[in-house]
């Protein structure tokens, strides 16, 4: 009868949680909240969602699907950066006029490029708006990847979607995958160079008479000038205005504001419910544990939901 009554309390506490985000996606809306970037579905089986493209939501089988692939060199030095693009085409483009992407790598660090229309999102880059095809029916972005610091063999995930950007996920979009492995690898020694043996002349010397010494008188000694001492030169420091104070966010002073943005976002939320759940550990969002007790209840969601809504304190 325990063991019963303690699964009741935790299905009622999931039912509970799900209700918060449920009422949470239909205040700010589904469309927006996916039109501008979500993590964790590139397809990468190290993600929050196992390995789950954008197909979860978008997945119109009479629309077409469109051809994704990742662009970029197969091996990057050890400790330093590359650029990789992800590509998709569009097989309809006069009806899916609009395409977004979710790019993650199982090893390194991935990083947006200014004028992509791209964000990092927990780690994945995004997309902050639907990127319009071009007349070929092509989307694409560029991003960074930071290598790490050993040699290793990388991946990429990504999934593309491509919409009719009617604003319903369910008539119109089909989403597709694409992964690419590359090598991390050390970076090559340059040779030392060698020395060339330095060639011996051999010198014959005939016998000669020793010549004669002949006295000459050393020559007369030349004054030295006298250097009068200066004064050294007197620096001037200059000291410029003090520089203003920046207000800094204290971390976690925030319910439920994993990146201390100042806002909390239905990604975050998702996230704070994955840990409620036990699926994720909390130090992937600290704040949404606001009590520090190493888990995140029910009050605790109400709290980042609360900020959600209505702004951060």
């Amino acid at each position: 009868m325990r063991g019963s009554n303690g699964q009741n309390h935790a299905v009622a506490s999931r039912a509970t949680i799900g209700a918060l985000v449920a009422a949470l996606v239909m205040q700010s809306g589904t469309a927006s909240a996916t039109s501008s970037g979500i993590f964790g579905y590139s397809g990468n089986p190290e993600s929050i969602t196992q390995g789950e493209i954008c197909s979860v939501c978008h997945n119109d089988t009479r629309a077409k699907m469109p051809v994704v692939h990742f662009e970029g060199p197969t091996q990057v030095p050890v400790g330093s950066s590359a650029t990789f693009r992800f590509v998709l085409q569009s097989l309809a483009k006069t009806t899916q006029k609009y395409a977004g992407l979710d790019v993650s790598a199982d090893e390194g660090q991935l990083f947006s490029i200014a004028g992509q229309g791209t964000q990092k999102l927990f780690g994945d880059i995004t997309h902050t708006a639907p990127k319009a095809v071009d007349a070929n029916g092509i989307a694409q972005w560029d991003f960074t990847f930071q290598a790490p610091a050993s040699p290793i063999n990388v991946t990429l995930y990504g999934a593309g979607n491509n919409v009719n950007g009617d604003g319903s996920q369910l008539t119109g979009d089909r989403s597709a995958g694409a992964n690419f492995s590359f090598d991390v690898v050390a970076a090559a020694d340059s040779p030392t160079p060698t020395n060339s043996p330095t060639p011996t002349n051999t010198v014959t010397v005939s016998p000669t008479a020793p010549p004669t010494a002949t006295a000459t008188p050393p020559p007369s000694a030349t004054p030295s000038p006298t250097i009068s001492p200066t004064e050294p030169p007197t620096a001037t420091i200059t000291f410029g205005p003090s520089p203003t104070p920046t207000a800094t966010r204290v971390p976690g002073s925030c319910p439920g504001d994993c990146d201390n943005s100042g806002t909390v976002t239905v990604d975050e939320l998702v996230v704070a419910v994955r840990i409620a759940l036990g699926t994720l550990t909390p130090d992937f969002c600290p704040a949404a544990d606001v009590n520090q007790d190493k888990k995140v209840s029910v009050d605790e969601l109400v709290l980042a939901v609360n900020a959600a809504l209505n702004g951060c304190p």
